[in-house]
């Protein structure tokens, strides 16, 4: 049996089926189903450092890509939240840059209320309690009344207030900071001709907020 650590960096790395643990690491890693293993399931929508794979022996975690092209068994996949939504930003970059059109790039994972290491001690809180678990998605993890305010200011003046989530250890490490948490807020580029905002909730209407009122293009991307 194996122990597999790919450590920083985007890694490919091949699942023969005798693996014990499988850790992808920091970076956007490829898992490479050579053999089944038992695998039924891989899912990219658990937390970092959770197994990611079911129907197997072997813990593998971190991991945010996947070539299943060798099986002939059935598998279910299940994507991240932000799956596909790298793509639909990377087109778009293009497209601004073919034009020459500033764009304010926001990322929807900067209005998340709580970093990493918050959000895990709330949901095991919540476990430990016995009550329903804090939801990623809703209003008491994010920050909507703040995610409002930068459309409307920038609706108005072309200006507001963002900052960025730092997914990974490579990421973090540009900034000197941990992996999970956010940069302090700073100022919009000035001179910008449009936000481009990439994320959850980018369309959401609420009893309290109204972001939808602000946008004028909306694209739904569906994992």
């Amino acid at each position: 049996s194996d122990s597999i650590n790919a450590g920083s960096g985007s890694d490919t790395v091949v699942y023969h089926g005798t693996e014990t643990t499988i850790d992808g690491g920091a970076g956007s890693d490829t898992l490479v189903l050579a053999a089944s293993g038992g695998v039924t399931t891989v899912n990219f929508a658990v937390g970092a450092g959770a197994d990611q794979t079911a129907g197997d022996t072997a813990i593998v975690a971190n991991f945010e890509n996947l070539d299943a092209s060798v099986l002939t068994t059935a598998l279910t996949v299940t994507g991240s939240s932000g799956a596909g939504t790298t793509s639909v930003r990377q087109t778009f970059e293009n497209m601004f840059r073919a034009e020459r059109i500033g764009a304010a790039l926001i990322e929807g994972d900067s209005f998340h209320r709580y970093d990493r290491d918050e959000m895990h001690r709330l949901i095991a809180a919540y476990e430990q309690m016995g009550g329903q678990a804090i939801s990623h998605f809703g209003p008491e993890a994010n920050l909507f009344e703040e995610l409002e305010a930068l459309f409307g200011e920038y609706s108005r003046n072309g200006a507001g207030k963002s900052r960025l989530y730092l997914h990974n250890e490579e990421r973090a490490a540009r900034y000197g900071q941990k992996s999970g948490t956010f940069t302090p807020w700073g100022n919009l580029p000035e001179n910008t001709d449009l936000l481009f905002y990439e994320g959850l909730h980018g369309g959401i209407a609420t009893d309290k907020v109204d972001i939808a009122r602000h946008v004028d293009l909306l694209i739904g991307v569906t994992p």
